[in-house]
């Protein structure tokens, strides 16, 4: 066993997993452990230590303190769900690093639509969801410290809801949230989820770093029905208004059309899209 920090025991589909991707950018090693407060809390503190080189991913069965944007609460049960964070470094000025997010959303988008066959589409900036109800979310934090490199870390949260019925989300969430088990009824492996979404974010990440934003974002407005000329709810100065969409920016903002004119989004929620457009893939 390993010390707390660095991790426990490694599951065998994850000790292959990383073997399998020992020469490539990310999840050459896979550390983990059987609960954490948050995968993403537990990369940071690993970063702070400099014990997390780029690449590393961090996997949990269950988390009890799991985060979504903004500090919201991510029900993280063990043994029915995702989590995992993954350490980068993406050689990106602080303005662009909003891109991170888009990119690691196509990202998880594609693993579940190439492993489970669910039709999943995105939510920006960072939701999973498929018939309109939430099936994961990507949470992109940055880290000041632990740095000791050009390329700031960046921590790459990724939650996915597995193996829950409809009876194992709080009351609260029953008409909001989806599972795969819900919306396939077959049982996807975690550590092929992670391997197919690691494939998919390298060559996104790789983009962004030789300044081609235009192609994820157009990766991103495929799976997005809602990013562009579709009617959307918005939380704006704690807020609700109804605006139109009407595109994404290079950093990753959206622009959006409100009665007395554009704005541009970078940190309020879009909370709600009201009718949407078919997306297409790839």
């Amino acid at each position: 066993m390993r010390d707390t920090a660095a991790g426990a025991e490694i599951p065998a589909p994850f000790a292959t997993l990383a073997r399998r991707r020992r020469a490539v950018r990310l999840g050459h090693t896979v550390l983990w452990q059987p609960v954490v407060d948050s995968t993403n809390t537990w990369a940071r503190r690993l970063v702070a230590a400099r014990r997390a080189p780029e690449g590393v991913v961090l996997v949990a069965d269950g988390q009890h303190d799991g985060r979504g944007r903004h500090g919201r609460r991510w029900e993280s049960p063990s043994g029915l769900g995702l989590y995992c964070s993954i350490v980068a470094r993406p050689r990106l000025p602080a303005a662009r690093l909003g891109m991170v997010t888009l990119a690691a959303g196509i990202a998880a988008a594609a693993a579940v639509r190439r492993l489970a066959r669910v039709p999943a589409v995105l939510q920006w900036p960072n939701d999973l969801l498929a018939r309109g109800r939430k099936l994961g979310g990507i949470l992109v934090e940055t880290s000041t410290t632990g740095g000791g490199t050009a390329a700031a870390p960046v921590v790459i949260g990724w939650g996915l809801n597995l193996g829950q019925s409809r009876e194992d989300f709080p009351v609260a969430l029953r008409r909001s949230a989806t599972s795969l088990r819900l919306e396939d009824g077959r049982t996807t492996s975690r550590a092929a989820l992670v391997g197919a979404f690691l494939s998919a974010l390298e060559p996104l990440l790789a983009m962004l770093e030789a300044g081609e934003a235009r192609p994820v974002l157009r990766r991103f407005a495929r799976l997005s029905p809602g990013c562009e000329g579709a009617p959307v709810v918005i939380e704006l100065g704690g807020r609700r208004r109804r605006a139109v969409s009407r595109g994404l920016d290079e950093d990753g903002s959206m622009h959006v059309e409100l009665p007395e004119g554009k704005r541009i989004l970078r940190s309020a929620d879009l909370l709600r899209v009201l009718r949407t457009r078919p997306c297409s893939w790839p």
